[in-house]
């Protein structure tokens, strides 16, 4: 079929007899054409049809891009087309409010019917509920109705939540509503809104819930006012969202509505609070949800809510993604001008990179939100509780004061000059901002100027700063495309000849380094993601790490594990002594351990981080093991293995400003190299534990450091995907080139230092020939 777009609006007689079915196929293509990219038609059109159920009809006849009849799309037009209609046709019926927003006791008793209530005890509250004075509205919606309300008996104030009374006939309604209030009640934690009771009106039958008041504001209202966020604020909000959905999801409870509209931020604390758990559900019972139902607000649902399949928790943290991304960005991820199009670009396209609309966000939370956004939920972080972490471990190197996310807005490159003299002034200033950037543009790209990256192509890598990048031509020498979500632990056996690989879905990979083919995998190995990897001295086992808290020991020639060690929480970071007897074990609780995990024994267990243990290394003689932690220091412990009392003594503290992620000893031990989110590196002398350099090594975080085994020479890794050399005494940049589509997480070198390999958040792993 031959479609021609429509270039001019329509007119209303024709929008008109688009709702009367009236047009051709060909003509009702072209106008929904024209619809899909102009808003003030789709305006129009919901006008004139007054709300009623022939919009979602449109569609119907048109061939192009039609979801299957039986698709989930059709349901939740009709449910948004249902509210549209409501809100339209009986506004004195439904009081729309925001949670948070306060309507006066006159206002509300003229819009609304309080005949459920007892007579008021009191001139100022608006009638009784059981032992409650209800005092006003703060909000309605969906099924419910939210009053401020004094508890007589507590003498405190309280938010109750009633079944609106129109509905109170409607067993289903009823069901929902009960359904809420035992799954809220179920959750204890300071990121959810505490349920008090639950109880039901005799009388008019009207089931209830009393519940924590919070006083403040909700996250819409916040965004609403579109003032620019700070980054601290994004994160710590983001990190307490998390970390109520975590308690939710410990309960088997799925939320399924998460949006800015359900998080309250309290006046005072500025503490996070998730609510309305209307459409949480057990996840047993999700599982027998039937395809073709859709629940949830459409602007911050998950795939596959929108097409009416089963949901889990990962559901929720797609939902918290698109949370976040409305933080950063101002606007939800995805957007349309009819519900149509909105549910399309939720399951079918991608959003907006978010630095694109935002370039202040940093590129660790765009990766963050990016991956919660992914369509598979296989994609995506595996629990709420993993991104609650990884937000905190960032909130505590953010400065109370950051700098804002400023959102860009599309506004003409020049303003008009009729806007008065003013407007004038800005007029000139931005075109000399033009003609001099273009001049700059000019100078860079014929490289009599050296400003930026254009002008440096083909520099020396001694002219390089530390930001830059070598355009010498790189190419890996092996790719090897693990395709499982991000990579973290890298390892070579100890002749080099073969390359360990552990990602998130927690198996254990194997691979031929000389020739990049995949020789075997242990599936399952954990629990969840497999942070670190070590190689026993004689290249027969293979130790490793993750947050289901076992740091266990693999037989290769069975691929087998034939020793594990219990830690009480996950396991971020391991070491292995050169003999490869000892290994250390950093935990998320700051806990560094020593244990013989031959023999079965844990030798010395410390709380000695005030946050998760992010790096461990031995040094070469096995006499000092170095841990670095997100609470900003390293400490150095003496080992004495033999000793049962003393397996581990404090020797001393090195400390940074920002949070630890990796560190190394030198070959020959007298230098550690440390570094983490503040993209400098800092050496310091083993002889007397002081900083001998310090220098700005990468745009953005440092996530892995090794020296080469033949040299002190040092190689770092990072977010910013850059690989660089450095000679680490002086700090000199010696050579530098770009990797991998995504953050590099780790670097290890193979024995004879000849070949290196790197690891990405891109979900594969490059082998590299070390330059000379």
């Amino acid at each position: 079929m031959t479609t021609v777009t429509v270039t001019a609006c329509p007119p209303p007689e024709r929008l008109k007899a688009l709702l009367d079915q009236q047009l051709t196929e060909t003509e009702t293509c072209e106008i929904v054409a024209h619809l899909d990219a102009c808003e003030n038609c789709s305006q129009k059109l919901e006008e004139i049809a007054g709300g009623g159920d022939k919009v979602r009809q449109l569609v119907k006849h048109c061939d192009k891009e039609k979801p299957d009849t039986t698709s989930a799309y059709w349901p939740a037009l009709e449910q948004i087309e249902q509210e549209f209609k409501r809100s339209t046709s009986d506004r004195t019926a439904l009081v729309r409010t925001k949670p948070g927003q306060e309507i006066s006791p006159v206002d509300t008793r003229q819009e609304i019917s309080f005949d459920f209530l007892d007579p008021p005890e009191q001139p100022d509250s608006l009638g009784t509920l059981d032992r409650f004075q209800i005092l006003n509205v703060i909000g309605r919606g969906g099924m419910g109705v939210v009053f401020r309300a004094l508890d007589a008996c507590l003498e405190r104030i309280v938010a109750i939540k009633m079944l609106d009374p129109q509905y109170a006939k409607n067993e289903l309604a009823h069901d929902r509503f009960c359904r809420e209030a035992r799954s809220a009640a179920k959750i204890m934690h300071e990121n959810v809104v505490t349920i008090h009771h639950v109880d039901e009106n005799e009388k008019k039958e009207l089931p209830y819930i009393v519940m924590q008041y919070v006083k403040g504001q909700s996250l819409q209202d916040r965004l609403d006012n579109k003032k620019a966020m700070e980054l601290y604020d994004i994160v710590r909000i983001g990190k307490q969202i998390a970390s109520g959905l975590a308690a939710a999801h410990s309960e088997n409870l799925i939320h399924r509505d998460v949006k800015p509209a359900n998080i309250l931020i309290e006046e005072r604390t500025n503490r996070v609070l998730l609510t309305d758990f209307g459409l949480a559900r057990m996840s047993e019972d999700v599982k027998l949800t039937q395809t073709g139902f859709v629940a949830g607000t459409p602007l911050f649902m998950s795939p596959e809510q929108a097409r009416g399949e089963a949901v889990d928790y990962r559901s929720d943290l797609f939902s918290l993604g698109s949370v976040l991304y409305a933080m950063c960005t101002g606007s939800p991820p995805f957007i349309g001008s009819t519900p149509f199009l909105v549910l399309r670009s939720v399951t079918e396209l991608s959003p907006k990179p978010i630095q694109e609309l935002n370039p202040t966000v940093p590129d660790w939370l765009a990766e963050v939100i990016e991956r919660l956004l992914a369509k598979d939920p296989k994609s995506r972080y595996q629990s709420a509780a993993e991104v609650a972490d990884i937000l905190e471990q960032e909130l505590v190197s953010i400065p109370r004061r950051s700098y804002k996310t400023s959102v860009r807005t599309r506004t003409p490159l020049l303003p008009k000059i009729t806007r008065g003299v003013s407007g004038r002034r800005l007029s000139y200033i931005g075109l000399a901002s033009l003609l001099l950037t273009a001049g700059l543009l000019t100078t860079e790209a014929t490289r009599l100027t050296h400003f930026t990256v254009l002008g440096q192509r083909n520099l020396s890598s001694a002219k390089l700063g530390s930001g830059e990048v070598d355009d010498a031509p790189q190419k890996p020498k092996q790719l090897l495309p693990v395709k499982s979500g991000p990579v973290w632990g890298i390892a070579y056996s100890h002749d080099g000849k073969m390359l360990a690989t552990g990602s998130e879905d927690g198996a254990i990979r194997f691979w031929n380094a000389k020739t990049g083919e995949a020789n075997f995998t242990i599936n399952n190995a954990h629990n969840g993601p497999i942070w670190a990897l070590a190689f026993n001295n004689d290249g027969t086992e293979i130790y490793s790490c993750s947050d289901d808290g076992l740091l266990k020991l693999w037989r290769l020639s069975d691929q087998r594990y034939t020793k594990f060690m219990p830690v009480e929480s996950g396991i971020r970071s391991i070491a292995v002594s050169k003999s490869g007897q000892y290994v250390a074990t950093g935990a998320r609780n700051g806990v560094v351990s020593i244990h013989d995990i031959r023999q079965g024994v844990t030798l010395a267990s410390l709380a000695s981080h005030d946050g998760p243990v992010m790096a461990m290394a031995f040094s070469p003689n096995d006499e000092i093991l170095a841990s670095g932690s997100i609470d900003k220091t390293v400490k150095l412990w003496q080992v004495n293995p033999k000793n049962t009392r003393n397996a581990l003594v404090p020797k001393n503290i090195l400390k940074h400003e920002t949070s630890i992620y990796t560190l190394a000893f030198s070959p020959d031990g007298k230098l550690l190299a440390t570094a983490g989110w503040d993209s400098e590196i800092r050496i310091w002398s083993m002889a007397k534990d002081n900083m001998i350099k310090q220098f700005e090594a990468h745009r953005s975080e440092i996530f892995g450091l090794k020296f080469n085994p033949l040299n002190s020479e040092l190689i770092s890794v990072g977010s910013d995907r850059m690989v660089k050399f450095w000679e680490a005494e002086s700090g000199t940049l010696k050579h530098a080139f770009r990797a991998h589509d995504g953050p590099i997480t780790n670097i290890t070198f193979a024995p004879d230092g000849k070949t290196f390999a790197t690891s990405s958040r891109d979900g594969t792993v490059q082998e590299w020939d070390t330059p000379r």
